[in-house]
């Protein structure tokens, strides 16, 4: 049950108090609220003594991502401290995550117009986790059936009703899908802050051939590349295109934050790479499909990988993947091939006792 009374945070900046407060609220366990009270009011007192606390500076697009890294480093300097909650580096990771997740509500509730805590530069300082250290979030099957049937429903709840405008919910859908199905990177289709070479500014229509079901993107080493779109993506692009009804240059996701857009021409800008991860995120969090940690964009490109990788060959998940080399693809899915390793061994074994 929900707590009745929100939490009365304080800061120089009153707006960014209210706000993290209404995260909280909004949080549906007693147990995750308190948790979350707990470390907005520690990073509330730690911002304040050095002018953090203030929504303009999160998002100033510099200040913000300086701000978050400065959070990591303190977080990891207080691992193995006398503070019990933050004594080892799961802790100080978990602290991240709750603050990572409060950031992405106030870009949902658009007082920030980027995701500060996303950046590389924002996290590289946090600990690592020394027990893992090589593991990296990738889509489980489930995860992405349970997202995909949550937008579809979502979707057609907004469809259906009068009163709900369904753009959104539709175009979060052909997100959702696009990186779920296809494999390509985020990157690859929204919009990077941090290069303005074409084909950084996001995928556009031009690019997409809805006849052949393939689209062209501008891929990690910067060469320009095809990507098939298997059939289980094409209905929500297809439903997409007849809501955005859009000309060949407009972009497949653009942006819907409406300060961005009375700024933009005719031709709406991109979603942004940061804006995508926190959409992810917070629709990960809503279809109720999280494990440890908030569902990540990447996640759903090695997810497919493995899967393909699993059940089918190295060489199509290399190909799926874009992979430079099938060795590549076999290091990145390492864990795979020694999990298998360890079946065998056993069934060996087994045999051998009979």
């Amino acid at each position: 049950m929900k707590d009745t009374q929100p939490p009365g945070f304080e800061a120089r900046d009153q707006a960014l108090a209210d706000a993290l407060g209404r995260y909280v609220e909004s949080l549906e366990s007693g147990a995750s609220q308190r948790t979350a009270e707990h470390v907005i009011g520690w990073w509330l007192d730690w911002a304040a003594t050095r002018g953090y606390d203030d929504l303009d500076v999160l998002d100033d697009e510099r200040d913000g991502v300086q701000v978050m890294r400065r959070t990591a480093q303190e977080l990891r300097s207080k691992v193995n401290g006398p503070d019990e909650r933050l004594s080892s580096p799961s802790s100080a990771r978990t602290y991240w995550n709750i603050l990572a997740a409060a950031l992405s509500f106030l870009v949902d509730e658009q007082l920030l117009s980027h995701y500060p805590a996303r950046a590389n530069a924002a996290r590289s300082p946090l600990p690592s986790d020394p027990g893992n250290p090589d593991a990296q979030q990738f889509w489980t099957p489930e995860q992405r059936d349970g997202l995909m049937a949550y937008v579809n429903e979502r979707a057609r709840e907004a469809i259906d009703s009068d009163d709900v405008d369904h753009t959104k919910p539709v175009r979060d859908r052909a997100l959702v899908a696009l990186v779920a199905w296809t494999g390509v990177r985020g990157v690859e289709v929204l919009r990077s802050r941090h290069d303005d070479r074409e084909g950084r500014d996001g995928l556009l229509w031009s690019r997409v051939d809805r006849e052949e079901w393939t689209m062209r993107v501008r891929g990690k080493g910067g060469e320009w590349e095809d990507v098939a779109v298997p059939p289980q993506a094409r209905p929500a692009l297809e439903r997409w295109y007849s809501v955005q009804d859009p000309e060949p240059e407009f972009p497949v996701i653009p942006t819907l934050h409406r300060p961005t857009l009375a700024k933009a021409g005719p031709i709406p800008p991109t979603m942004t790479v940061d804006g995508g991860r926190s959409l992810v995120e917070r629709l990960g969090r809503e279809a109720g499909v999280e494990d440890d940690e908030p569902l990540r964009l990447h996640g759903a490109r090695r997810g497919l990988g493995s899967e393909l990788y699993q059940h089918h060959s190295a060489e199509l998940a290399q190909e799926t993947l874009r992979h430079e080399s099938v060795e590549t693809t076999k290091a990145a899915y390492r864990h795979v091939d020694v999990a298998e390793q360890g079946e065998t061994i056993g069934n060996v074994l087994s045999r051998s006792d009979e």
